[in-house]
């Protein structure tokens, strides 16, 4: 679950699209429908939003070898990047 806060401003989102279907707009409606108070559709919510996806980093892996490259790699990079969150949209 998100932090009843929402993430912190320096926090990053890490998102493994496998299926290159990521959607920011996906993206933006789950964190509206999750944190309306946070996310409201105002201008001061456009800019709250604007910060959140600045902070989600989409990794697409081009191959099964290179996501499993980037699998073993992801706990040291998560922590030097301070991310908070991993997103995996599926591993088939």
């Amino acid at each position: 679950p998100v932090p009843a806060g929402g993430f912190g401003e320096d926090v990053r989102i890490v998102y493994v699209d496998t299926e290159r279907r990521f959607s920011a707009e996906r993206l933006i409606e789950i964190a509206r429908a999750r944190q309306p108070d946070i996310y409201a559709a105002d201008a001061h919510a456009e800019r709250q939003l604007d910060a959140f996806l600045s902070r989600v980093v989409v990794l697409t892996p081009d191959s099964q070898e290179d996501l499993l490259e980037k699998l073993e790699g992801l706990e040291v990079a998560m922590r030097k990047a301070n991310a908070g969150l991993l997103v995996l949209d599926s591993v088939a």
